[in-house]
């Protein structure tokens, strides 16, 4: 708004200090350009990363940074460094400080229905203290570039009255010829203003993506507008112009009126607009600057903000201004959600990675939920008592958010039936499917995620129907392949089902069908439990078959076999029927109930044969082991005449029965416990006797036939320290060693004589 007082005879001319103030408009002009330009991310990305630096270098917020910037009028610098030839470097000086001088207070205007213009001081007359501050407040408020430079609506090149005194005046208004063409004059003035107020009238053409900075861009330039229109009016000679009709009693002064009293409402009304917006604009910044995880936090006080413009403000109450303005915050809030998406134009939502992009995406969402909460709550809040109800169209206000969030919502579905189709041909399929059949599917699948993926439009615009077409045909193509995987699946593995591999087989196919509907489910449980109550009749009637001579385990003795054999038969029934009664469907099925009740029944009948094995096996009795340890610890084989080692197959047996059972976690006879614990002293002595047997031997071939009957003599003697072995000692003689030790000295020196006889 542009204000001036009365002039003195030391003051500037007006036409001198407008143009001393338009050096600076044009300041602050470009500087307020500058700033929305910022805000909207459109700003030159160079300067972006030089606010960048010196966010990093000062702590300070991105906004905060801006206002210095623009405040110090520093674009003009940093641009040089752009530029070629210019600077290499700046240096900035930056120091926290604290505000000792308080800021002249202003006190804010009440909207007035009468047009009375505020004295100004020309700032060369204002005190060096006071100066900045007025200087401040009056420039937040200035005109934009394009209403300062339109015309004065009243110059039609001539004057007439600026130079006429009162006197001359009241002559003027007698001369009715005089008088005509000031009519004229007026009549031309109004209609200019009429057709300005029915511009004004009309509604506003905005696009989809206008925000709360261009309803303050609206309401200053308006304000502007009439500002200037109410200077002008307020010039001399338009004021003589109407005071001479007045005299006059021109009846053109009633339409005069009426179209001053619009201008002064006007005027009124987008000052007082422009005041409250402003007071929304600092809230504002948030939709502007940060993304919607920090955007969430000021929600609260943007919507606050509003409710009372829409309490308190005299012209900006109504419904539909509060709604438009809502609907302008809404609209900025998915503008700055696509940016934070495609980080400002940069990215598409297919370059950036998936779980990023999802993230992103849900933020967004979750964004538009809290702003309708918020909404609510706000709703509800009561500020002052007797207030508006802050209500409005919900769908007016959110509809364009909520399609939004649906076209991301689709999008999140699409990336994770890809990322689903990915993971699991990855893993091919869980297995079941192979070969040239994966590489079908694969190569399928590819083709249908390209034509999705490679689209021009954009993805977040969620008014192109495009999308919304391409994403059905993407659905349909999917559900296509989905089928025919599924058919080659079930073709392929439609036998596994009666072998005991099926309910291994079924836990792949639910994994596979939580992302491929899998068809017949309930016909393959239905074949898993057939199959697994013919098992269990298999196994009972080869247990009764086999249970008197059973194919014992290679390498098992008798008793520890047949145990082996019966427990080998529960755990195989075991395993069956436990994948099958912890399986979270199967095990409610009426089937499976009667199996387990079976097959409780089988291993009932396992357990008593166990119990019976075992009884025969607690009854071995001393006596056998006795006979078998006082055999002798030699003898002659009758069928081959040679000297073997004479230790019952019993003692071995019992042995190893006894280890066996131990290590089945079964009791073991005291007999053979005993027998077990001196496993190591009956190996150690059969060891012994055949390393002597053997030695022995060899010896006596090593004889030459022609000096054997020289070595008979040594051959009886050799033989006698091999007899007590035949006829003295048994395995439980305790001078066992001293034998052996006796023995293999005589072998040994034998081997000598031999050697000495034979070879010299």
């Amino acid at each position: 708004m542009f204000v001036h007082g009365v002039r003195g005879a030391g003051t500037l001319t007006s036409e001198d200090e407008s143009d001393d103030d338009s050096t600076d408009d044009l300041l602050m002009r470009r500087r307020e350009e500058c700033e929305r330009k910022a805000r909207r991310g459109e700003m030159d990305p160079r300067l972006e990363f030089t606010f960048q630096i010196l966010i990093d270098a000062t702590g300070l917020p991105r906004h905060e940074i801006m206002d210095h910037v623009f405040e110090g009028d520093m674009l003009d610098e940093i641009n040089q460094l752009f530029l070629p030839h210019m600077k290499t470097k700046l240096v900035w000086f930056y120091q926290d400080m604290l505000d000792t001088e308080a800021m002249a207070s202003v006190e804010p205007c009440k909207p007035s229905t009468s047009r009375q213009l505020q004295p100004s001081t020309s700032r060369a007359a204002l005190m060096p203290n006071v100066a900045p501050i007025y200087k401040k407040k009056l420039f937040l408020t200035d005109v934009c570039e394009e209403v300062a430079n339109e015309g004065n609506l009243f110059d039609d090149g001539q004057v007439m009255m600026r130079k006429m005194h009162s006197d001359e005046i009241k002559e003027m208004a007698k001369v009715p010829d005089q008088v005509q063409p000031l009519e004229e004059r007026v009549k031309s003035w109004c209609k200019r203003l009429d057709e300005i107020l029915k511009e004004s009238e009309q509604i506003r053409r905005e696009n989809d993506s206008s925000g709360p900075q261009d309803e303050l861009e609206y309401w200053k330039k308006r304000g502007a507008q009439f500002s200037q229109i109410v200077n002008q009016v307020n010039s001399r000679e338009v004021q003589m112009t109407i005071l001479c009709l007045k005299i006059a009693r021109s009846k053109l002064l009633k339409e005069w009126k009426e179209t001053d009293k619009k201008i002064t409402f006007c005027y009124n009304e987008s000052k007082d607009n422009a005041k409250f917006i402003q007071a929304l604009e600092t809230k504002c910044h948030s939709l502007y600057l940060d993304d919607p995880v920090k955007m969430r936090d000021c929600i609260m006080g943007l919507l606050q903000t509003v409710k009372l413009i829409h309490n308190v403000s005299q012209f900006y109450n109504t419904s539909e201004r509060c709604s438009a303005l809502m609907v302008k915050i809404t609209n900025q809030m998915i503008e700055t959600c696509k940016g934070y998406i495609n980080c400002r134009g940069q990215e598409t939502i297919w370059s950036q990675e998936r779980a990023l992009m999802k993230d992103k995406l849900t933020q967004c969402i979750i964004l538009n939920k809290v702003y309708r909460k918020t909404y609510h709550i706000v709703k509800a809040q009561t500020i002052l008592p007797s207030t508006r109800p802050f209500n409005f169209s919900e769908n007016y206000i959110f509809g364009k958010f909520d399609a939004f969030c649906r076209r991301l919502a689709k999008i999140i579905s699409m990336f994770d039936l890809i990322d689903d189709y990915s993971g699991l041909f990855q893993r091919r399929m869980e297995g079941l499917l192979l070969g040239d059949a994966l590489d079908e599917a694969i190569q399928n699948f590819t083709e249908i995620k390209s034509i999705v993926m490679n689209k021009q439009y954009d993805y977040l615009d969620q008014r192109n129907g495009d999308f919304e077409t391409d994403f059905k045909n993407f659905l349909a193509h999917t559900d296509e392949l989905k089928d025919k995987i599924a058919d080659t699946i079930e073709r392929n593995f439609d036998s596994v089902w009666e072998t005991p591999q099926g309910i291994r087989f079924l836990t792949r196919f639910e994994k596979v069908s939580e992302k491929i509907p899998l068809a017949k489910m309930e016909e393959k449980y239905d074949r898993i439990l057939k199959y697994c109550e013919k098992e269990v009749d298999r196994i009972i009637r080869m247990y009764k078959k086999q249970k008197d001579d059973p194919p014992v385990p290679r390498m098992f003795p008798p008793i520890a076999g047949r145990i082996k054999w019966a427990r080998c038969l529960a755990a195989h029934l075991e395993e069956l029927l436990s994948n099958v009664t912890t399986h979270h469907i199967m095990k409610n099925l009426p089937a499976t109930v009667e199996l387990s009740r079976r097959h409780k029944a089988a291993e009932n009948m396992f357990k008593t044969y166990e119990t019976d094995m075992v009884a025969l096996w607690m009854n071995q009795h001393v006596s056998d082991a006795d006979g078998c340890l006082t055999k002798h610890l030699l003898a002659v084989c009758p069928e081959k005449q040679k000297i073997k080692v004479n230790l019952h197959t019993t003692i071995p047996l019992l042995i190893r029965e006894a280890d066996l059972m131990i290590k089945m976690d079964l009791p073991v006879p005291m007999v053979a416990l005993t027998l077990y614990t001196k496993n190591d002293h009956f190996t150690l002595v059969k060891d012994s006797l055949q390393f002597l047997i053997n030695d022995f031997l060899k010896a006596v071939k090593n004889v030459k036939l022609e000096v054997r009957p020289l070595f008979l003599p040594h051959l009886i003697k050799l033989s006698n320290k091999i007899e007590p072995g035949l006829s003295q000692l048994d395995w439980v003689s305790a001078d066992w060693q001293s034998y052996v030790d006796s023995a293999n000295s005589a072998i040994k020196n034998f081997k000598i004589l031999v050697r000495i006889v034979q070879f010299g």
